[in-house]
């Protein structure tokens, strides 16, 4: 994980440094961030990750954006314009040339926060809870649809009989069927099922 902003993969110790003395990879992703948050979000985009890496004369970023709806790939390609305008206003990045990579974060992607969670609506999620009581398994994966979504928790729709722990794990989550509204505390994470 990158030590800097959420949801990319670490560029490692031989990642470079961003020109204009920044040091270190994680200061590198964070002055980057800083400098194209604002173009991006005043039209709507979440930066979701930054990611900077460097070897020999390659230099290469990877921005991951997203909305509060299913991104499309035009919107992608927005958001990766805005970003160039930005980054070309700015010096953070130095005269060297580098690649920019403007994607969306797939399906794969964990629900952390309230505006994944929005997005998932209508789809089927393993939900990984916390326990509801002291005597049950610290945590619980429930499967389950998301029907809604509050500034509290996530509403879903549980059946029982697809459970990845069977019944009893469904019993020890503390989840009541058909549905249940789980306050975002006591949710770790989620995923997104994929149906083929």
């Amino acid at each position: 994980m990158s030590r800097g902003v959420p949801g990319m993969a670490d560029a490692g110790a031989d990642a470079g440094v961003v020109a204009g003395g920044v040091a270190g990879v994680a200061d590198a992703e964070q002055a980057i961030a800083a400098v194209i948050a604002d173009a991006v979000t005043s039209e709507g985009y979440v930066i979701e990750g930054v990611r900077w890496v460097t070897a020999s004369t390659l230099r290469i970023l990877d921005v991951l954006v997203d909305r509060s709806e299913p991104i499309t790939l035009d919107e992608v390609a927005t958001a990766s314009r805005l970003i160039s305008a930005a980054l070309d206003a700015s010096d953070v990045l130095g005269d060297d040339p580098y690649t920019l990579q403007v994607g969306s974060p797939g399906v794969d992607m964990p629900l952390t926060l309230p505006r994944h969670w929005r997005r998932a609506v209508g789809r089927r999620v393993d939900i990984t809870v916390e326990r509801c009581s002291p005597d049950v398994p610290e945590e619980v994966i429930v499967r389950a649809v998301v029907r809604a979504v509050d500034d509290v928790g996530v509403t879903v729709d549980v059946d029982p009989a697809d459970q990845p722990a069977g019944a009893e794990g469904l019993a020890q989550s503390g989840c009541a069927a058909p549905i249940s509204h789980l306050p975002y505390p006591r949710i770790r994470c989620g995923r997104v099922l994929v149906d083929l």
